[in-house]
């Protein structure tokens, strides 16, 4: 999808985030309750990978948002490593529907999140998206400077990663600071 980000560039770093809360709440209403988010990118059905998406922003003014739903595919077939990673949405709902109908569904789901966020930015679906990731999970983080692990506690307003260690110390990482996110 190729989606206006009008302003500033920071004001749409969190664009990923809200996608991802987009097509959340589509694979919600499809009926799949324990859909949930995981950080930074991926939609999970308990703890099994259903869905990833990208954004990138190649040029002023405009977004590429690229999603990839497993949907009636099954990579776990071709793949052994992926057999207790992955899962399709026809595992979850019978009848799944067609391929034309998500995209539909997605799409508007994305259109109504960018005129949401357009109008009241981010933080108004803070909450929201906080509630979306099961909390608290215990991660492990690797960093420039070594391993981090703690409970997520979800994310600021700017989607930073909040981590609260076991000496009970809160910390904020920001995207660019995290190079692996793993739950444990």
């Amino acid at each position: 999808m190729v989606v206006p980000v009008e302003g500033a560039r920071h004001q749409w770093k969190t664009l990923p985030l809200a996608t991802g809360w987009a097509i959340l709440g589509v694979v919600k209403n499809l009926g799949i309750r324990e859909a949930r988010l995981r950080w930074p990118n991926d939609l999970m059905v308990k703890d099994m990978k259903l869905a990833g998406l990208l954004s990138e922003q190649f040029r002023e003014g405009v977004a590429v948002v690229g999603v990839g739903i497993n949907v009636f595919n099954s990579p776990k077939l071709l793949i052994h490593e992926l057999m207790q990673a992955t899962t399709r949405l026809s595992d979850h709902i019978n009848p799944a529907p067609s391929l034309d109908e998500l995209t539909g569904m997605i799409l508007k789901s994305i259109k109504n999140m960018h005129q949401h966020m357009k109008k009241y930015g981010f933080s108004a679906m803070l909450d929201e998206i906080n509630a979306a990731w099961n909390m608290p999970r215990q991660v492990e983080l690797t960093l420039d400077n070594g391993i981090q692990r703690g409970a997520f506690l979800g994310i600021t307003g700017e989607g930073d990663l909040i981590v609260k260690n076991d000496s009970g110390r809160t910390y904020s990482y920001s995207p660019l600071q995290v190079k692996r996110f793993r739950e444990v």
